[in-house]
């Protein structure tokens, strides 16, 4: 498949059905975040013990020197999720948004109508532009 057929696939129509599947992905997507937090400190502290201790090379690694390492590759991974990866899904999310038949999309077109007919009626000329 490719990717301008897929981008172009009209949105699923809202039913009973989808709205459950919606609301429970929005529901999973936020009670995960808290989920994977406490499982991430259990698995770090495993690794730690089975990995870190009885290698000999890495047994200069202290639990708060390890702690630290994590908590600052994470933090490298928010800088770059916060510059790179949230600007482009809102790009992606806009242009999804405009380009299927949204009802934003069509009030903007109606307010647009509205306003050059208001201009033509004050005076203004029918091809002026409106600004976006």
């Amino acid at each position: 498949m490719n990717i301008e057929k897929l981008l172009s696939q009209k949105p699923a129509k809202f039913t009973r059905i989808t709205a459950v599947i919606g609301a429970s992905h929005d529901i999973y997507g936020r009670v995960a975040f808290y989920i994977s937090a406490v499982n991430t400190v259990m698995i770090f502290g495993v690794f730690y013990a089975t990995v870190i201790i009885p290698t000999p090379a890495l047994s200069w690694i202290t639990l708060p020197l390890f702690f630290l390492m994590v908590l600052s590759a994470a933090l490298v991974a928010a800088v770059i999720v916060w510059k790179i990866i949230i600007p482009q899904t809102i790009a992606y999310a806009n242009y999804q948004g405009y380009k299927h038949d949204n009802p934003i999309r069509r009030d903007i077109a109606e307010i647009k109508q509205m306003l050059q007919d208001k201009g033509t009626e004050n005076g203004g000329t029918p091809d002026q532009e409106v600004p976006e």
